[in-house]
């Protein structure tokens, strides 16, 4: 299902910028080992885990993984970034596809985001989790992707993965035909509104993380996602 595999100076398939090579160093040659370490304990405990955290971004194991990760690539080390790339990957992809409205599609603004994150990490402060920073980024492609002409497809929104484990096929697939006629509807509405339902209703983000995460005020928000459910309501009804 998920394409996006990093290799050494690549991400995933060579795309139409060609090769992804680590940040721009001052200084000629790689580093060696010990000074790509010296480097690497600098960037921790200075700028990229120093600095205060937003309230939500509790500065837990991955974070510090991710966090370690940055200051490995800054300092050369061009694996570094591959571990990053898989704990991440599923839920980046699966947000992608569903702002977009196609898997497919999904995977590939993925990757683009995954890129685009590798060249500016010299540009990660800390002033929030890493994860958020890397998902503002896949929210800002989206984005560019629906003002370019990128369209939802019907039914492409949601699939059986919003169900829980259900022991009545019955139900189950009574509730896979309601998802299914919830996509066609989400599909139609304008970007927007799909998107805040999508990551309100779907995603399981508070309104601060969306706002955080699109630059849209939060009062804004709520009336979008206010007027999604109207909206949804009568196309349901109507079908």
């Amino acid at each position: 299902m998920m394409g996006i595999r990093w290799r050494r100076g690549t991400l995933g398939r060579p795309g139409p910028r060609g090769r992804i090579r680590p940040p721009a160093r001052r200084g000629g040659d790689t580093l060696d080992a010990f000074a790509q370490e010296a480097v690497i304990e600098r960037v921790l405990e200075s700028a990229v885990v120093a600095r205060p955290l937003h309230a939500a971004a509790a500065l837990d194991a991955r974070e510090l993984a991710d966090r370690r990760a940055v200051a490995r690539a800054l300092a050369g080390d061009s694996e570094a970034f591959g571990p990053v790339v898989e704990r991440h990957t599923r839920g980046l992809t699966a947000l992608c596809g569903r702002l977009a409205g196609d898997g497919r599609v999904g995977e590939e603004l993925a990757q683009e985001a995954f890129a685009r994150a590798f060249a500016r990490l010299s540009t990660f402060r800390g002033e929030c989790s890493f994860r958020h920073w890397l998902y503002r980024i896949a929210v800002n492609g989206c984005s560019d992707f629906q003002k370019a002409g990128g369209r939802a497809e019907e039914s492409a929104l949601l699939t059986g993965d919003e169900l829980s484990a259900a022991s009545d096929p019955e139900r189950d697939a009574e509730a896979r035909e309601e998802l299914a006629a919830l996509g066609r509807a989400l599909a139609t509405l304008a970007p927007p509104y799909r998107d805040a339902f999508t990551l309100f209703h779907l995603e399981n983000r508070s309104y601060e993380e969306i706002a955080a995460l699109t630059g849209v005020r939060v009062n804004a928000l709520k009336v979008r996602v206010h007027r999604a459910r109207l909206m949804l309501r009568s196309l349901l009804e109507s079908a």
